[in-house]
């Protein structure tokens, strides 16, 4: 080979060669494979080039993942994306992380995780229907960046597509039932334009049940008289709609600047129409009727700017987010009871109010590059709540305010790294009702060490403290009816607590097996709790804040790889905890105990699922509340390409889903509750997931915050 030089050819592949100066020629065209030519074999003037071997990717395996100073980067091959009928579910390839059949995520067992795609937050929906082919990496971060961990974020998991993409995506995921109407489904389009991309997004989640049941058991002491009241649940109706649509508008230049608008409504409907039998103390038996009815409709809009400062960020980032909501909810509760015969009711109570919720939430954020040993962020973030409550006995307005300051270093020496953070947090709330306020600053030290022995284990030492602010309708004081002694509303004289958390973290993962173990002690003064007090006329079940709580948590997440491989993994998560409250004359202690199993086979065109829960017990202040035993199976077939379809079987042989909440000891009130739906047990889901890609995004600015508000002004109860 031994060319002194290169040549071009013209428009009409000419080219001249000195035969006399030069031996072999390499010939190169990119539609065409390559070829290498003794010049003194060639027949004639021509050289023929083969069309070239198209290649849908190729893989370099040896480094999947990445151990950056923040987070772990994970590349998953082709190969391995195609087992699975969506991204999401092949995100349960990454160590620590599980996908249940109900797309509920953890990671390292903890369920609050912000899933992103390009830095924007987003829903399983969106990740589902990315394309395989379109993912470039996945960025996870157990400790989350400084916004996420100042509002109490436990992970962030991040979905990263391919640069150079075009033309755009349109995706559906459907997973209906039809008896009972049970659903959660989505569609999505998005196109790309140059540097702007456009987007549309509509979810729907429908729930409509005709054999629901609640039978109740009352017990307690007023003026002077012991009252017992047993209810025994009849076939009652329970209806749940909702519907999202929204729309996103983008523009970004490439290591420059990055612009988004987004726009969008919601509709929430909720009916309840609760029929029982009353078995009074006497022997009587007489018809009552609960019913609850709620809606609310909400409005929202938001726009992001994001700056890269320096030449392609290396003088750092600066972003800033602004977000406003309306929220109009309608309330309507009643009770009845028809002690004699047919008639009007002989108790006819109603609570019936309407809100009007605006929200306002903005925020500006600056880091520094993402240097190998070191990193700095700061940001201000700020969230505004003003709601109007109209009812017929009283009506009040309400409005809150935090205010969070928060600065973060993060560094790395050998195999530690050190997470310091400082947050400043001011937070005031005022409500007409009783004329009361409250106006408080806090201070938010944060901290963790981090050990990597080696890279697949870690060792955690955390301590945090956050500041948590009653919601708008914690404070509401409307009456809600349980019985005709019995009432149900929030307090407006809740103040802010706080939550100081000390934890040990450790994990490790190898070819068959990946544990995670967290060990936690919570000191939270002045959380909040539900409390039972007698009033002059009725027993009311409120909200107060404890003088004292204290729980001890562990959690024990594991994934089994028998195959020793993700291709079928059995997951089990762990949890129990033992807590003690103090506060108001009461003294109380209690534990809870949850268990999660899941199994998942992911082969080239099928998919196979099955989960079960254990019937554990779950804690809540003066309440005790075990939980309801569920299981399903799931199987999914590759038809042709992205669509995928499948079938998901709820409890298989079982008659019903049971609920049951009931009260300490120490309570006023002794409460036993239990909630059955036989139409939860043995129905069938129709799944489909399909998308279609028409060229790609190239858009590759990332958002790194996306704000948003789930307050309605509604308290159920």
């Amino acid at each position: 080979m031994d060319s002194l030089g290169t040549t071009r050819s013209d428009a009409e592949g000419r080219i001249d060669i000195d035969r006399a100066n030069a031996v072999y020629m390499l010939v190169e065209h990119h539609d065409y494979s390559s070829k290498a030519v003794r010049l003194d074999t060639i027949a004639g003037d021509t050289i023929a080039l083969r069309p070239a071997t198209a290649l849908k990717e190729i893989e370099v395996e040896p480094d999947m993942v990445k151990h950056f100073l923040t987070h772990d980067s994970y590349r998953l091959p082709a190969r391995i994306m195609e087992r699975y009928r969506s991204p999401y579910q092949a995100l349960n390839e990454i160590p620590h992380i599980s996908v249940f059949p109900n797309n509920a995520i953890y990671f390292r067992g903890k369920d609050n995780v912000k899933l992103l795609i390009n830095g924007v937050e987003s829903d399983y929906h969106e990740v589902a229907a990315l394309p395989a082919d379109d993912i470039d990496r996945i960025n996870v971060y157990s400790t989350p960046p400084l916004r996420y961990a100042t509002t109490g974020v436990d992970a962030v998991v991040e979905v990263v597509t391919k640069s150079n993409l075009r033309g755009g995506n349109a995706g559906v995921d459907i997973a209906q039932a039809f008896k009972p109407l049970k659903g959660n489904n989505s569609l999505h389009f998005n196109y790309n334009y140059r540097r702007s991309r456009f987007k549309v997004a509509y979810s729907n989640y429908n729930e409509h049940y005709r054999k629901m049941r609640r039978d109740e058991n009352l017990a307690y002491d007023f003026g002077g008289q012991h009252y017992i009241k047993n209810k025994t649940g009849v076939d009652s109706r329970s209806d749940k709609d909702n519907n999202g649509l929204s729309l996103t508008f983008q523009n970004n230049l490439k290591d420059n600047y990055l612009v988004s608008l987004k726009a969008g409504f919601n509709s929430d409907k909720s009916t309840d129409d609760v029929e029982q039998v009353v078995h009074s103390a006497t022997g009587h038996e007489y018809p009552a009727n609960n019913q609850l009815q709620t809606a609310s409709t909400s409005y929202w809009t938001s726009v992001f700017v994001e700056k890269t400062l320096g030449h392609k960020g290396s003088a750092g980032t600066i972003a800033g987010s602004a977000y406003y909501q309306r929220v109009n909810s309608d309330y309507d509760s009643r009770y009845m009871e028809w002690p004699g015969q047919g008639g009007a009711p002989a108790t006819d109570v109603y609570a019936k109010y309407r809100t009007s919720l605006d929200a306002a939430i903005a925020d500006i954020e600056y880091s520094l590059p993402i240097g190998s040993d070191c990193q700095f962020a700061a940001t201000v973030y700020e969230t505004y709540k003003y709601g109007d409550y109209t009812d017929n006995t009283k009506p009040f307005r309400q409005k809150s305010n935090e205010l969070f300051a928060s600065a973060r270093i993060f560094l790395r020496h050998g195999k530690f790294s050190y997470n310091l953070s400082m947050c400043t947090s001011h937070n005031y709330s005022h409500t007409t009702l009783h004329s009361i306020s409250q106006n408080k600053w806090h201070m938010l030290p944060r901290a963790s060490i981090h050990y990597y022995p080696t890279d697949n284990m870690y060792m955690q030492l955390n301590y945090t403290t956050r500041v948590g602010m009653p919601a708008l309708a914690e404070l509401s004081e409307t009456d809600q009816w349980v019985d005709t002694r019995l009432i149900y509303h929030g307090n407006a004289g809740l103040v802010p607590y706080h939550r100081h958390i000390l934890s040990y973290n450790f994990g490790v993962n190898s070819k068959y097996l990946d544990l995670s173990f967290e060990a936690q002690y919570l000191h939270a003064p002045h959380t909040i709790c539900e409390y039972f007090v007698a009033e002059d006329d009725h027993i009311l079940q409120t909200l107060i804040n404890l003088e004292r709580y204290d729980e001890l948590y562990g959690m024990l997440n594991t994934t089994l790889k028998p195959l020793g491989s993700y291709t079928w993994i059995i997951v089990s998560r762990l949890q129990g905890a033992k807590s003690r409250g103090r506060g108001l004359g009461t003294d109380w202690s209690g534990y809870r105990f949850q268990w999660h199993l899941m199994t998942n086979i992911s082969l080239k065109r099928w998919n196979i699922n099955a989960s079960y829960q254990y019937p554990g017990k779950v804690n809540m202040g003066q309440r005790i509340l075990p939980r309801a035993q569920h299981w399903d199976v799931s199987c999914w077939f590759n038809i042709a390409g992205n669509l995928w379809a499948g079938a998901q079987w709820t409890m298989p042989f079982g008659k019903r889903f049971r609920e049951r909440q009931y009260t300490v000891p120490e309570s006023l009130v002794h409460y036993d509750y239990t909630y059955t739906v036989a139409d939860r047990a043995n129905y069938v889901s129709l799944n489909v997931l399909w998308n279609v890609s028409f060229g790609k995004n190239q858009n590759r600015a990332s958002q790194n915050i996306d704000l948003s508000n789930d307050d309605t002004g509604i308290l159920h109860r």
